[in-house]
């Protein structure tokens, strides 16, 4: 082959490379997904959920692993993953619990009360034989009001001899102080019964219900004003003050409780709709606010720190709710 050919034929082939189609470019990554919609929050009051009942609860303690209710009809049980076991077959008037147990006094028609010891874990221990019903707890004590016109007790969590306390009516502790309703006055007196202070009173009414304390105020129900129908719902400050009418002539008031800085109740209007409505208001607002309604009979309140439960008689049931 002569040069020059060989020449020719390399410009060829090379003429022929520089024409072949360019690479395909890369596909493009699929666009992102929609950002989600954040839902609106819950409204205070939502149901989460209900848990209906064989029995007519009375009275809770609501713990991370189980509900604990007193019936109006013997027994007390333990309501976990949605079957309610019975711990105990006798009557309970009531039951309050702390971090490790709760406490009730049972009885039945033909025998005295026994004031009960329940641990979340472990055996049933008798305190002490009594009849009355528990108004509260602190790290060590257990204070009992008495049935009648007797006084009340309070003895050790462990058992042991009770000490006799001044409060013939409601009664309520705290850390340092054992509150107490007596007819028209709130007292306040130390933790054995001493040092009587009245922080409030009412000359022309008498106090009904309570006392529950929140973090600056003491409230309880009392007596309707002007012979209406019904109660009020008062408060004054924890050191002592002016009496303050919240909830005038409310009708009837159930279940008055508080936790932290709120207050709740159940009032009863008839006639009405909504039956029971929940009420609740907090220590900086002005007045009372409607919390849930729909409830045949409300037998108990448990504030905790995101939910509130409520035991409801009409149905049977335990509703819990958006706090």
């Amino acid at each position: 082959m002569t040069r020059t050919r060989a020449l020719a034929l390399l410009l060829v082939f090379g003429c022929s490379s520089k024409s072949e189609a360019p690479a395909p470019a890369p596909t493009p990554p699929p666009p992102p997904p929609p950002r989600p919609v954040d839902a609106p929050p819950l409204a205070p009051g939502t149901v989460l959920r209900e848990r209906s009942l064989a029995q007519d609860p009375d009275s809770l303690v609501v713990t991370p692993n189980a509900i604990y209710f007193s019936s109006l009809s013997a027994g007390v049980f333990m309501l976990r993953d949605g079957t309610a076991n019975k711990l105990d077959g006798h009557w309970a008037t009531g039951i309050v619990g702390d971090d490790d147990a709760f406490y009730y006094v049972a009885r039945t028609n033909n025998e005295d009360g026994r004031l009960m010891r329940m641990p979340y874990v472990g055996e049933p221990k008798q305190l002490a034989e009594w009849n009355g019903r528990v108004r509260g707890v602190d790290d060590t004590h257990v204070y009992v009001q008495a049935s009648g016109d007797r006084a009340a007790i309070k003895l050790p969590k462990a058992g042991g001899d009770p000490l006799t306390l001044p409060c013939k009516s409601g009664m309520a502790v705290d850390r340092d102080w054992l509150y107490c309703l007596e007819r028209g006055e709130l007292a306040r007196y130390d933790k054995t019964g001493q040092g009587r202070a009245v922080l409030g009173s009412l000359p022309k009414l008498w106090f009904r219900d309570g006392p529950v304390l929140t973090d600056r105020y003491v409230y309880a129900s009392t007596e309707a004003s002007n012979g209406a129908f019904g109660w009020n719902i008062v408060r004054m400050p924890r050191g002592g003050g002016e009496v303050e009418v919240v909830s005038p002539d409310a009708g009837h008031i159930y279940e008055l409780t508080a936790a932290g800085n709120e207050a709740y109740w159940a009032e009863s209007k008839h006639p009405s709709s909504r039956k029971m409505v929940v009420r609740r208001m907090g220590d900086a607002d002005p007045a009372p606010s409607d919390f849930a309604d729909g409830f045949g009979y409300v037998r108990a309140i448990v504030v905790g720190a995101t939910t509130v439960f409520v035991a409801d008689s009409n149905p049977a049931r335990i509703v819990e709710l958006k706090r």
